[in-house]
């Protein structure tokens, strides 16, 4: 595949304020260290990563009211375009708290979306797809869009030629894999949540894979956090194995593996080779305090240290 095109689609942005902490008093005044603010939602945190990895990327977003504006004045990354569609409702606002290794998170449920609004921005999605087209379906949904979305998203952009990913869970990702799209990349909770089984061990994150391919995926790309990810394709099963570091912010770590892995297809690298890239820049992430994503360069310094196991 040459000159693709990443497309996103998150339908729920959000402004992301995360505080870090050394130690947290419950119902008593707790002074940050340092606090960040950035432009999230996964379809946004993949579009970002591959602009920052040097690739071309849009991403499509339903934005309103001030918190609207301020997730749209943060998003000036170079290749990065985003498309927004302005809407009544506010935009969501996320608080994380980082107490050592451990991340709290505090999501909003977002606004609702009415039917102009959203045929509004399925329009908007649809004119961006060309054949050659990666086209990204990412995260949770807003009030008001059924949980069918990405299904039938999925069906629509297949039929002009394009890859479709999503990374999704609950009711969206299970009605998803019925349309069959290119790859889906669900963590261990969603996976566990889609199939009903625990995810205890190497083995069962691959029988895991191979139940959800059976649902219609085409390939998986199942992340493990440190532990890891499975990627099965139609042909082959293996395991991305990151080294043990001192993680700063797991936070869009998963968006950074996806993100990776695409632009590693993108740039004609086989699967292998574009898993390992992609661990190696959620790598790259996990170390970086700050709201952001690595370069390339940074990504590529880690790619030596992903050891792949074929044949898992």
């Amino acid at each position: 595949m040459t000159q693709a095109r990443i497309i996103t689609l998150t339908l729920n942005p959000a402004l992301d304020i995360t505080q870090v902490h050394s130690g947290v008093t419950l119902g008593g005044m707790n002074r940050a260290q340092s606090a960040f603010i950035e432009a999230s939602g996964k379809g946004i945190n993949v579009a970002q990563a591959a602009a920052k990895l040097g690739i071309p990327s849009i991403a499509v977003a339903p934005l309103g009211d001030v918190v609207g504006q301020a997730i749209s004045s943060l998003l000036t990354e170079g290749n990065f375009e985003l498309v927004k569609i302005p809407i009544a409702g506010a935009s969501r606002c996320n608080f994380k708290l980082v107490d050592g290794s451990q991340i709290t998170e505090f999501n909003a449920s977002g606004p609702t979306l009415d039917l102009i609004e959203w045929q509004t921005l399925e329009s908007t999605l649809l004119k961006q797809v060309q054949s050659n087209s990666v086209v990204v379906l990412a995260g949770s949904l807003p009030r008001g869009i059924q949980s069918t979305v990405y299904a039938d998203l999925t069906r629509k952009i297949q039929l002009r030629g394009a890859k479709v990913v999503v990374d999704a869970e609950g009711s969206a990702l299970e009605l998803a894999l019925k349309a069959e799209p290119w790859l889906v990349k669900p963590n261990r909770t969603e996976s566990e949540m889609l199939l009903g089984t625990k995810i205890q061990d190497l083995s069962d994150a691959v029988a895991a894979a191979r139940k959800i391919q059976a649902l219609g995926a085409q390939n998986v790309l199942l992340s493990l956090g440190g532990e890891g990810s499975i990627m099965l394709t139609k042909y082959s099963c293996f395991q991305a194995s990151p080294p043990r570091v001192q993680v700063k912010n797991t936070v869009g770590c998963g968006d950074a593996l996806l993100a990776g892995t695409i632009v590693g297809i993108t740039q004609n690298m086989d699967w292998t080779e574009s898993l390992r890239y992609g661990t190696a820049v959620a790598l790259a992430r996990a170390l970086m305090l700050s709201p952001s994503f690595p370069t390339a360069v940074v990504a590529k310094r880690r790619i030596n240290e992903v050891q792949i196991t074929s044949n898992v």
